[in-house]
């Protein structure tokens, strides 16, 4: 399952990515400073507009 997150860099966040990372879903990360995404939420893509999931 594709999840959309808001928040995932939080505390709660973090802590959701990594839930649903082990059981297998595509995470995307809704954030201001989405290249920063990836280092606190491993596996997740960032995205600073939600235009960019378009096609997916």
């Amino acid at each position: 399952m594709r999840i959309l997150l808001t928040g995932g860099t939080g505390l709660i966040g973090r802590a959701l990515c990594k839930h649903w990372q082990r059981q297998g879903h595509e995470l995307f990360v809704w954030s201001r400073r989405p290249d920063q995404v990836a280092a606190l939420c491993s596996g997740a893509r960032g995205v600073a507009q939600l235009q960019q999931l378009e096609g997916l």
